[in-house]
């Protein structure tokens, strides 16, 4: 346990968050057993893919989920139940592999990354030309030139 004296000017004191992060790069993680044996999935996004004409029929009709994200843990096999914090478990149908978005550079003569080199993979972060509302996606597409009126050739 540690104690902190305080906030001077909103900020701890220095040797105090010093004393702190040496503590904390020194602690020993032990792995975790069940983490290590078992799959699970970080899931990066989802999509409804229940045909909306039977949801329209029936608001609570069962639904088909896509689920997007990586594995983790062990292997994942299909045909295996998964569970769904608060929902409760559900039969995989299908199980498939995609790109990775941001695959590593080749290593041929590289020792470095350029700026133009270095990819980022970070859907619903608002991040670059993409970004999300709650329910809009916006796109910048950076400067735009416009033909004027009296240039364009009308027929």
């Amino acid at each position: 346990m540690f104690y902190f004296s305080g906030c001077i000017n909103g900020k701890y004191l220095k040797n105090e968050i010093k004393q702190l992060s040496l503590f904390i790069s020194r602690v020993k993680f032990r792995p975790l057993v069940w983490r290590n044996t078992h799959p699970y999935v970080l899931v990066d996004r989802h999509e409804d893919i229940t045909h909306p004409a039977q949801v329209a029929e029936d608001p609570n009709c069962d639904r088909s989920i896509t689920f997007y994200g990586y594995v983790r843990g062990s292997h994942l096999k299909p045909g295996t139940k998964m569970h769904l914090i608060g929902a409760g478990d559900f039969n995989m149908a299908e199980l498939g592999v995609i790109p990775d978005p941001c695959p590593l550079p080749s290593t041929d003569k590289k020792n470095s990354l350029k700026k133009k080199d270095s990819l980022l993979f970070a859907p619903m972060s608002n991040v670059g030309a993409v970004s999300y509302d709650k329910d809009a996606v916006y796109i910048d597409i950076g400067s735009v030139n416009y033909t004027k009126k009296e240039h364009l050739a009308l027929a």
